[in-house]
């Protein structure tokens, strides 16, 4: 299964790495960042050992949100601003010097939702590598937009913004839900030999 990233999400929602700050799921952070073309680069981070690298995001200046193409080595980052395809080319982003930048992840919430996922299909874990097509990598990722959300909003009154955006993801994922097909792959030969979706609940009278 090709599996879901911090890149899935930030499609889905632009703003969710502004919006969205958790302490603890920030995995890198600094003052000393230098933008040329298409790097990002630092001397004080550590980005491989803070596990950022293709597919993770990063804020600069609290603003411009970026995703990872590649890690190119523990201060290095080849990033893009946002393309509609993981396989166009990278978009530079304006050049600068001594930016602030946040590498931060939704890992968490992403591993939830692709277990809510594989429930609703009818699927395990132990299905999850035979999964072909995009078809779950968005579900997963409208799921984990809901838990980022409602997280978030936790300890806020029912009139915070952030309460209206879990509960227009939780609807999201209810309509993805009733027209997502997912596709296995049981002998690995890349082709898909069934198909699971979820089956609409039937009424029966008695």
């Amino acid at each position: 299964m090709a599996q879901t990233t911090d890149r899935d999400l930030l499609a889905l929602e632009p703003n969710v790495f502004r919006d969205v700050v958790f302490a603890s799921q920030t995995l890198a952070a600094g003052d000393d960042g230098v933008i040329a073309g298409t790097t990002l680069t630092s001397v004080a981070a550590d980005f491989a050992a803070a596990g950022v690298g293709a597919g993770s995001v990063v804020v600069i200046g609290g603003r411009t949100t970026l995703e990872v193409v590649e890690r190119q080595s523990a201060g290095l980052l080849t990033v893009s601003l946002p393309r509609a395809s993981v396989l166009d080319a990278a978009i530079p982003p304006t050049a600068g010097l001594d930016l602030s930048f946040r590498a931060a992840t939704f890992a968490p919430q992403i591993a939830l939702a692709e277990r809510e996922a594989l429930r609703d299909l009818g699927l395990d874990e132990g299905d999850a590598a035979a999964i072909v097509g995009g078809g779950m990598t968005r579900l997963t990722a409208i799921g984990a937009l809901r838990h980022v959300y409602a997280a978030s909003a936790t300890s806020a009154d029912d009139g915070d913004p952030h309460w209206s955006r879990a509960m227009r993801w939780m609807e999201e994922r209810k309509r993805e839900l009733r027209r997502v097909v997912v596709g296995l792959d049981r002998d690995g030969d890349g082709v898909a030999e069934e198909t699971r979706r979820v089956q609409p609940a039937r009424l029966a009278r008695e």
